[in-house]
Order: C-alpha cells, then structure tokens, then sequence
C-alpha cells in the first residue's frame, strides 16, 4: 500500500506544478502581449448585466 500512496502523492504533485506553471506562462505572455485591459473584462460584464 506504501507504493500507492506515493504514487498518488507523485501525480497529485506532478498535476499542482503542471496547472502552476500554465497559469503563470498563460499570465506571462498576457503581460507580454501589452493588453491593458482586465484578463476577465470579456466575460464578467456580460455575466453582470441586468438585462
């Protein structure tokens, strides 16, 4: 059962820095990219409006 746990543990780590590191290349390359506006401006408005 030792082998198991460490295997999970190892894909459960493997997954965190996987979705860590497409998160700050994904907002790096939106800085790059020199767009001012909010990353969420598209989306979040057009959830927020009342009509």
């Amino acid at each position: 059962m030792a082998e198991y746990d460490v295997s999970q543990f190892s894909s459960v780590l493997l997954l965190m820095i996987a979705l860590t590191l497409t998160v700050c290349v994904g907002v790096a390359a939106w800085r790059i990219s020199g767009d001012t506006s909010e990353i969420t401006g598209g989306i979040l408005p057009a959830l927020s409006d009342p009509r």
